[in-house]
């Protein structure tokens, strides 16, 4: 019959967030740290509006103003984002060229407070 329903799937719900963002440009310097993705080297920063900042191997990292490797940043990035009583802090990001994979940035994460 038209209006059975027995062999539908049940109904689900749930609620997520979405971060709408958009790709950093080269004048772009960062912001608080919203989100990040370790594993795909995206950081999402937050001045004027949510960004989406790229990194890579080839970059330069700073924690404070301590330098360190990437494996280092990625790992405070990760216990920051993960953490309920660590402040995410902000990524100041300099001679940044977004989509230029031969570019060297510099992301300087602010210290732990």
């Amino acid at each position: 019959t038209p209006n059975d329903t027995s062999d539908d799937p049940p109904d689900k719900t749930d609620t997520v967030t979405v971060q709408w963002t958009k790709a950093a440009a080269t004048n772009d310097t960062g912001g608080n740290l919203l989100a990040g993705d370790v594993d795909g080297n995206t950081l999402i920063l937050a001045d004027s509006g949510p960004t989406v900042f790229m990194y890579d191997a080839n970059d330069q990292f700073v924690i404070g103003v301590n330098p360190v490797t990437m494996a280092d940043f990625e790992k405070d990035v990760a216990e920051r984002l993960g953490s309920t009583t660590i402040t995410n802090g902000s990524v100041t990001v300099a001679s940044y060229k977004a989509g230029d994979s031969d570019d060297v940035a510099t992301f300087t994460l602010s210290a732990r407070a």
